[in-house]
């Protein structure tokens, strides 16, 4: 075997995992981690590894369909992507986004039956999110729709273990379901304004398309400072655990960021790659660190 040969096989899985954004689906783990860490009780070990591998394989399933269908605007904003550079065809990475979809509903399936609607609506939701149905168009070219769902999809996964478990929602967790809501809002126009070129080219009008770059800013830093109140006012009025309190770090890390792209330090791709996912993996070993250590 040649070294060229090589290197394409050993490219093979990592094509796959990056096509289907591995790095979110270990950010959706970390959202599990933290819901979690909110349960008074947890369910069984096996219970917890089969809601592990459900969003992690249902996140890879989500993003590598949305690989595919995205061949326009990656063109000019991902040109060595595996499509884009021709080492997978769309119907390899189909083909893998199908799988894992499969995967996370047979372990939805063995966790409960609300654990699998969970899981086919996110399923169903991305479909229409990514994809334009017989009559219809896709929810990402629908202004401000395409960020509102994302978040939506995410902040769902932190219901799911509850859900899942049988377990009544604590009215004050849904501040940590609306934290997560405005950060994953924050990451997804973050996204769009890494990728304001593709996006005008094939026609997608998202908020840094239509505003610029300063007055999306200025959209980002009001969300991130509602997420932040809203954790505050759940401390003040609605009993929320106080070992989140280590929680505002993201807050304070997203401020950071929104700075050094305003003046100029670093581009929006620079940010997000280098901060933002990273901030959001955050979240889960910050609740563990926040209930070791805080009581």
């Amino acid at each position: 075997m040649s070294l060229g040969t090589m290197t394409k096989v050993g490219k093979m899985p990592k094509d796959y995992l990056k096509a289907g954004r591995a790095d979110l689906a270990i950010e959706a783990v970390s959202f599990m981690i933290l819901s979690l860490t909110y349960m008074d009780a947890l369910p069984p070990a096996g219970t917890i590894a089969a809601l592990i591998a459900c969003v992690f394989f249902v996140t890879l399933g989500v993003y590598g369909f949305n690989n595919v269908t995205d061949f326009h605007e990656d063109s000019i904003n991902k040109p060595h992507s595996a499509v884009m550079s021709g080492r997978k065809t769309c119907r390899q990475i189909l083909n893998f986004s199908l799988l894992c979809k499969l995967f996370a509903v047979i372990s939805a399936y063995f966790i409960s039956w609300a654990a699998l609607i969970v899981v086919s609506v996110i399923i169903l939701g991305s479909f229409f999110y990514s994809s334009k149905p017989i009559g219809g168009g896709r929810l990402k070219d629908m202004f401000l729709v395409k960020n509102v769902t994302i978040a939506l999809l995410w902040a769902m996964l932190l219901l799911l273990p509850m859900l899942a478990w049988g377990v009544a929602v604590p009215f004050p967790y849904f501040i940590v379901v609306f934290f997560v809501f405005t950060h994953d809002f924050i990451s997804s126009v973050l996204s769009d304004l890494k990728d304001v070129e593709g996006d005008r080219h094939a026609g997608i009008m998202t908020f840094p398309a239509v505003y610029g770059e300063k007055n999306t800013l200025m959209l980002l830093a009001s969300v991130n400072m509602a997420g932040l109140a809203a954790i505050f006012a759940g401390w003040l009025f609605l009993d929320l655990k106080i070992y989140l309190v280590l929680l505002p770090i993201v807050c304070v890390s997203r401020a950071y960021m929104f700075s050094l792209i305003y003046s100029g330090k670093q581009s929006a791709a620079d940010v997000y790659h280098k901060f933002d996912r990273p901030t959001e993996t955050a979240l889960g070993p910050l609740a563990v660190l926040g209930r070791i250590f805080v009581h």
